[in-house]
């Protein structure tokens, strides 16, 4: 751990709590700790680095508990949703203070989900594509059937794909690789959301 958390510039006990699953480094981190550990870093966030045989055959290791894991996947979740939302604000010139404002989630909060240190809630998450330009069928927000506002997703639900797709298709050329990035989060999302 000493040894690692040199690497990166952070006390051991950072790193310590990182590895207990008490908290998670910020995306910021992300590109040293992958250059640290010798790993891409897409591995950080991809299906090999979220499953119990990763680093299987490796000495030294000791098997990591479900529920570890389980707060792996929910943090590496979290960080991929804040770096997709953060490039999306950026490339489209939305600041902080505005994105908080069009999402009514308090300035704090948001600030603390565009770094990666929280998880949004679904409806968060929804709200924050939304205002980043995404208007998913049934989303708080959005027209439902006949134009009025729609609601909440139930549980299970997935909006349709294509009609997704329909609507990036308007957007600019540039920011429709990050907004469907963004619309398969919150799909991923929203069939999973049973909560």
């Amino acid at each position: 751990l000493k040894e690692l958390a040199g690497r990166l510039g952070v006390h051991f006990t950072t790193v310590s709590a990182w590895e207990r699953g008490r908290s998670a480094p910020g995306y910021d981190l992300m590109p040293r700790l992958a250059s640290a550990l010798e790993i891409a870093a897409q591995d950080l966030f991809g299906p090999l680095w979220l499953t119990p045989a990763a680093g299987e055959g490796v000495r030294g290791l000791r098997p990591v508990p479900p529920e570890v894991w389980e707060r792996f996947r929910r943090t590496a979740e979290s960080l991929r949703f804040a770096v997709v939302a953060e490039r999306l604000r950026r490339g489209s010139q939305i600041s902080e203070e505005t994105l908080a404002a069009r999402t009514g989630i308090p300035l704090p909060g948001l600030l603390e989900i565009l770094a990666g240190r929280r998880a949004p809630e679904l409806l968060e998450a929804v709200s924050i594509a939304d205002a980043l330009g995404l208007k998913a069928r049934g989303s708080p927000g959005s027209p439902g059937p006949g134009g009025r506002e729609g609601t909440a997703p139930a549980p299970g639900s997935r909006p349709s794909l294509a009609r997704l797709e329909q609507g990036i298709e308007s957007l600019a050329p540039g920011a429709q690789e990050g907004i469907l990035e963004l619309c398969l989060l919150l799909l991923e999302w929203i069939g999973g959301a049973g909560e």
